[in-house]
């Protein structure tokens, strides 16, 4: 499970063990919200400081940093593209 908050980050949570077993760092204010890719290990997220952020889920990494907003980013969306 993921989440998203104040605290500027971005968690993954082991439910059986009821802990944070992953923290990504990155955005420069609150994290409003969040959407899995459904098909590849990447998790989308948008925040206060108007940057929309793709992360590598493994290993953390921010893979891409989005501007171009003028205010907050409240809601991210992605969909599998046709094959």
């Amino acid at each position: 499970m993921f989440s998203a908050g104040g605290d500027k980050q971005l968690k993954c949570w082991d439910l059986e063990q009821n802990k944070v077993i992953r923290s990504y760092h990155g955005h420069l204010s609150d994290v409003y919200c969040l959407e899995l890719h459904p098909t590849i290990d990447v998790v989308l997220t948008g925040g206060r400081d108007s940057v929309y952020r793709v992360w590598d889920i493994r290993s953390k990494m921010q893979i891409h940093a989005l501007s171009g907003h003028d205010n907050t980013v409240r809601s991210v969306f992605t969909r599998p593209t046709a094959r």
